[in-house]
């Protein structure tokens, strides 16, 4: 009887965790966006205990939006003393899934200081990594993994499509490769996590805004950023930035 007790427990204490992370989760997305920094390490901390992966690539985004918004070199030092250490621990299970997370900070972070000769080699390594990887290891990814996952792989392939097309190398077809992944990220969901629409909508208005040249579109995702999260006032800023933007029709990388 005793056995069985415990056995309940365990399912019923598990079972009630996975109730809890969305909500959790979607929580600590809100504040790290809406630059309300007091509680999330403490909210990190508890996120590792259930969800490591995610709460690794979460940190990642606190230590970002602390470091562009303070604009100090203290947040700074922290940021690139746990990008440096980020892939330390990493297990042969959570190899795939974490590289790609490093490699997608550290282009930001190159491109952040301008660093446009790494930037371009970075983006070369994440693009080269992503062809190696074994896509049944995806199956080991949580939901909101595989849709990070999954965003990851289409953002590269929006990357590449364009650059090709900017090169004149067979335009029509592969505009229209970009196209298509340009809109498996739109009609990427998550019914779960609420947070994911978060992250998905900012990379597609970087994505409409400095890749495509398209204030318009980049306007519409920037204004609800904007409004959903009025302490940000980056997001502020870039959406007074596509109202004045023209389309030059020129390609620029600069995904922050």
């Amino acid at each position: 009887m005793m056995k069985y007790l415990v056995v309940f427990c365990i399912v019923l204490f598990t079972f009630s965790a996975m109730a809890q992370s969305p909500n959790q989760i979607d929580e600590l997305v809100n504040n790290i966006y809406n630059l309300d920094f007091s509680a999330i390490p403490n909210q990190i901390s508890e996120l590792e205990k259930t969800d490591p992966q995610i709460a690794g690539y979460l940190r990642f985004d606190y230590l970002w939006w602390k470091m562009v918004s303070n604009n100090s070199d203290s947040a700074e030092s922290e940021f690139i003393a746990y990008k440096n250490s980020f892939l330390t621990y990493t297990t042969e299970s959570s190899k795939d899934f974490k590289t790609l997370i490093y490699y997608l900070y550290q282009i930001r972070y190159e491109n952040y200081k301008k660093t446009s000769f790494s930037k371009y080699l970075t983006a070369l390594k994440c693009h080269a990594y992503l062809l190696k990887i074994d896509e049944h290891n995806a199956d080991r990814l949580s939901l909101l993994e595989k849709n990070i996952f999954q965003l990851i792989v289409e953002f590269d392939k929006c990357l590449k499509y364009r650059y090709i097309s900017e090169l004149d190398l067979i335009t029509d077809k592969y505009k229209h490769q970009f196209e298509i992944s340009l809109e498996k990220i739109e009609n990427l969901s998550n019914s779960q996590y609420s947070s994911f629409e978060t992250i998905k909508n900012y990379f597609l208005g970087k994505i409409y805004l400095e890749i495509e040249n398209d204030s318009v579109k980049a306007l519409h995702k920037f204004s609800e950023l904007s409004e959903r999260f009025p302490n940000n006032k980056i997001f502020e800023s870039i959406k007074k930035d596509c109202k004045s933007k023209k389309s030059s029709g020129a390609l620029v990388l600069k995904i922050n």
